[in-house]
């Protein structure tokens, strides 16, 4: 099978990391094409100047697939959709996030009609409804053979826009990016995961932690979750310029307490996660953006995670624009890793489903 994926291409934004995902997992199965849409930048996702973990992990393999740079002229554009989605593909998948540009969609499902191509317009459910529901993208879409967002009151609404003769508006969970709850008294709770009495990232991270302003600092509070024997510990903390808004937790935290320290957090940082690292598989079941603190060019965890970031465990100033781009994702909750393998069999419906897959509901559903 030959498959077309459009979208946003730039791994230093939340959306192109997304169609990063679906084109890598949708490559596993099929030939893949990849045209990258460069649509103008919503700030609110951005990842500038901080690199994405998941991207990290996958940006040769997405190198070795073949990409197209949509023009941006829509006459041009339009030409290009119709030589890229030739006569050999069978699958056409159109990637949008609501708010940035979809003006291009209508004439790349006019191709894909052009050649018997299935359509299907995959979108990103977002906390904020407004001006960025997907609703006000019904219009762009009318031409999809099928359409797939992330919750069930994006699904609902869409469908509604439709109407009844419209494609069938289904949902699934690697595009929703809802359900975190809301902050507490504390605007931004930050929580670190460090290894037993690492002073060295300790430092870095309190000298990050410290060049947050001090206009701005009393709607923070940093949690460092660390064992540790030495004084010295506690008097890095105390002697730091932000000392009153950070609290250290010495003590040994089991599952439950550390699920909960996760979901109350905007942000999760952590130095060195091993493997099996307990608090990294709680951060990413929770779908916290999490800023990883390595010395190494791509850490082993991560993989397929678009909630995590990376940071230079030498560099405070890293560490610093990590957390704040962290921090402007705090209402996102993001997909698990293995939602993409399943939203790619789900958009091929490839006939040898794993057994455990079969066993289970439809990965797209009329509820999401």
């Amino acid at each position: 099978m030959h498959v077309v994926v459009a979208g946003p291409s730039s791994t230093l934004t939340v959306p192109g990391n997304m169609a990063s995902q679906i084109v890598s997992a949708l490559a596993d199965r099929a030939v893949v094409t990849r045209i990258e849409v460069n649509s103008s930048t919503d700030f609110d996702a951005g990842l500038h100047r901080v690199p994405s973990l998941a991207a990290a992990h996958d940006w040769a393999r997405l190198l070795a697939i073949p990409s197209h740079e949509a023009p941006d002229s829509p006459r041009l554009r339009a030409r290009a959709f119709r030589e890229w989605v030739d006569d050999d593909v069978e699958l056409a998948v159109a990637f949008l996030w609501p708010g940035l540009d979809a003006s291009w969609v209508r004439t790349f499902f006019q191709a894909a009609n052009r050649v018997g191509a299935y359509g299907v317009a995959l979108c990103a459910s977002l906390p904020r409804r407004g001006s960025s529901s997907v609703a006000n993208l019904a219009g762009a879409l009318a031409q999809a053979d099928r359409i797939v967002v992330g919750d069930d009151v994006d699904r609902r609404a869409l469908q509604t826009s439709l109407g009844r003769y419209g494609p069938p508006v289904l949902a699934h969970p690697a595009l929703r990016l809802t359900g975190r709850p809301t902050s507490g008294e504390v605007q931004q709770l930050i929580t670190a995961f460090l290894p037993r009495d690492d002073e060295r990232s300790l430092r870095v991270l309190l000298a990050a932690f410290d060049a947050i302003p001090d206009a701005w600092v009393s709607g923070y509070l940093l949690r460092v979750v660390m064992r540790h024997e030495s004084t010295d510990v506690a008097s890095l903390v105390a002697q730091s310029h932000h000392a009153s808004h950070v609290e250290l937790v010495g003590e040994t935290l089991d599952d439950d307490a550390v699920r909960s320290l996760n979901e109350q957090s905007s942000a999760i940082i952590l130095a060195d996660p091993a493997v099996d690292s307990r608090a990294f598989s709680i951060a990413i079941h929770c779908g916290v953006a999490t800023v990883v603190l390595t010395s190494a060019t791509v850490p082993d965890v991560g993989n397929g995670y678009v909630g995590g970031l990376l940071a230079d465990q030498e560099l405070p100033v890293s560490v610093h624009v990590a957390l704040h781009h962290a921090l402007r994702l705090a209402g996102l909750q993001f997909p698990s890793p293995g939602a993409w393998d399943d939203l790619a069999w789900s958009l091929i419906g490839v006939s040898t489903t794993p057994p455990d897959a079969m066993s289970a509901e439809p990965a797209l559903s009329p509820r999401g």
